[in-house]
């Protein structure tokens, strides 16, 4: 009997939505937005997340999970989006805190994450996946919270972001990093960016 892979998600642009207190009601649940590979062979690539509004939600406001060996969750792109006040993650793809952006799998993720504004997250971006993770453009001024954790074996290249302060994360007043392989260096040195607004 021949084995069937499964049917991938691509190519899809989700844009100017507001999900709010998604998931609140049941324990564990409701990203703002999931990107899941939830069976082995899946495949959740080359999606664009754009100028939404997610806050609130049970989950981390973006969740990326693949739980097992030869998923594809690469090239997906979050841009633009005001991320604020998201839960935790749990289980296997478990967050260390409340986060915004959560990057977990077994297999590699490639994904870029650009000019999101975060704020009333205790970590803005969790990292846990083999793979790098490219993060640039964002506004991580977040109230002192950790703007990347890096949990994984893979990398982090987090240059060109603004991390609330002129002197880099770590600095008095900036948010931080934590974690190995994360690139920070160099760092926006004053807010340019545009801040999305809620619709």
């Amino acid at each position: 009997m021949a084995t069937l892979t499964p049917l991938g998600i691509m190519r899809n642009t989700i844009a100017q939505n507001i999900s709010d207190r998604n998931g609140i009601a049941v324990a564990g649940a409701g990203a703002g937005v999931g990107i899941f590979g939830p069976l082995p062979g899946a495949t959740v690539a080359e999606n664009v997340i754009t100028n939404n509004t997610l806050t609130n939600n049970g989950l981390p406001g973006v969740a990326f999970h693949a739980h097992t060996p030869g998923q594809n969750l690469n090239n997906n792109v979050i841009v633009g989006n005001l991320i604020s006040g998201n839960g935790q993650d749990t289980e296997d793809a478990a967050t260390p805190g409340k986060a915004g952006i959560n990057v977990f799998g077994v297999s590699p993720i490639a994904a870029t994450i650009l000019q999101n504004t975060f704020s009333n997250e205790a970590y803005d971006i969790v990292v846990n996946t083999p793979a790098n993770v490219d993060v640039h453009l964002n506004n991580i001024d977040n109230d002192h919270a950790v703007g990347i954790d890096n949990i994984g074996a893979g990398s982090v290249n987090a240059t060109e972001n603004w991390w609330g302060c002129l002197k880099g994360p770590g600095a008095s007043g900036c948010t931080t990093v934590m974690g190995p392989n994360i690139l920070a260096n160099p760092w926006l040195t004053f807010l340019s960016l545009p801040i999305p607004l809620p619709f």
